[in-house]
């Protein structure tokens, strides 16, 4: 177990550090879902760009 800090987009900088894991375990926030259409969901893409499997955890 390992804790990492990273600066910049968070959607980046976890798919780069995913390429060495086995599994993505993320939360979610409790935004309306208008600001969901607007800003989009960071789980959603993070699921797109990583290789390995995300758990996400509500």
């Amino acid at each position: 177990h390992s804790t990492i800090v990273r600066i910049g987009n968070v959607v980046d900088e976890i798919a780069a550090l995913a390429r060495e894991d086995t599994l993505v375990v993320m939360g979610t926030s409790r935004m309306p879902a208008w600001k969901k259409l607007i800003f989009g969901s960071k789980p959603l893409q993070v699921v797109e760009r990583v290789p390995c499997p995300v758990l996400i955890v509500m």
